[in-house]
């Protein structure tokens, strides 16, 4: 299993995983973490087939095409990420027992100011349910 020290995502890739988290809908967005080493490099936005608003289901035909589409990019599934409407960005009980070995989990807390759905938090857990801190790199890559 993978462990975590801390994370690093681009602006671009950042602006992408808002965008579709705020996208307006009745169920959590989903998608998972694409990247190198503790890089997160792209995200790849799922279509979500639970039932309950509440709730979040990744066919596995679904994941076998992010899998394959990750790996003609050169790279690699390191997690998911979801969003929790309105709720603290914390893993579920059941976020926790479904997230596979070795995963990453990103919980993006969803809420709402001024009539407009805003992100009021993003936190991310190794799969041991232990908080791994995000850096944002600046346009250059580098740490901002």
């Amino acid at each position: 299993m993978k462990s975590f020290e801390e994370l690093t995502i681009t602006p671009r890739v950042h602006a992408c995983l808002a965008a579709h988290c705020l996208t307006s809908s009745a169920l959590e967005q989903v998608g998972v973490l694409l990247g190198r080493g503790s890089s997160i490099e792209d995200v790849c936005p799922l279509p979500n087939h639970a039932l309950g608003a509440d709730k979040f289901l990744i066919l596995a035909s679904d994941l076998s095409t992010a899998r394959a589409a990750a790996l003609d990019a050169g790279l690699h599934i390191l997690g998911r990420y979801h969003t929790h409407l309105p709720q603290r960005p914390s893993p579920s009980r059941a976020d926790r027992h479904s997230l596979p070995n070795g995963w990453l989990e990103m919980i993006v807390c969803v809420g709402r100011r001024d009539g407009h759905r805003i992100i009021t938090s993003t936190r991310i857990f190794d799969c041991s349910g232990n908080l791994v801190p995000l850096t944002l790199l600046n346009p250059s890559g580098v740490m901002a």
